[in-house]
């Protein structure tokens, strides 16, 4: 499991390559609407070998079927885990420090990770 943390004013579509960078070639990964630049996917493709799969929107030429399939089986465990993250409190921490905020989030991605490992 790899993430980064940055702040609200940042591009968060810029961290995206070094991310997906340790993953092996051929993956793919999916991706939120936000994520659906033909340039990106291009970047990360050339860069990683990973395919970066968004759905697309409304207005667009719609996703390929095996696209479709992929996005529609990975869409339920990215809310299961969405609806985990929340109730664990990842939304709330109450943290002094940046260390304590890193810290909490760390443990809280660590116990997700630990139930999905028993």
């Amino acid at each position: 499991m790899a993430f980064e943390i940055w702040p609200a004013c940042f591009d968060d579509r810029v961290p995206v390559p070094t991310l997906l960078a340790s993953l092996p070639a051929g993956s793919w990964v999916a991706a939120d609407k936000g994520y659906v630049s033909a340039a990106l996917r291009e970047t990360v493709l050339n860069d990683t070998g990973v395919t970066l799969v968004a759905a697309h929107r409304a207005n667009m030429t719609p996703n390929l079927p095996d696209e479709a399939a992929f996005i529609r089986h990975q869409r339920r465990r990215i809310e299961t885990l969405n609806s985990q993250l929340v109730a664990l409190g990842l939304q709330r921490l109450h943290a002094r420090t940046v260390d304590g905020f890193l810290i909490k989030v760390h443990a809280t991605l660590f116990a997700i990770t630990a139930t999905f490992v028993t």
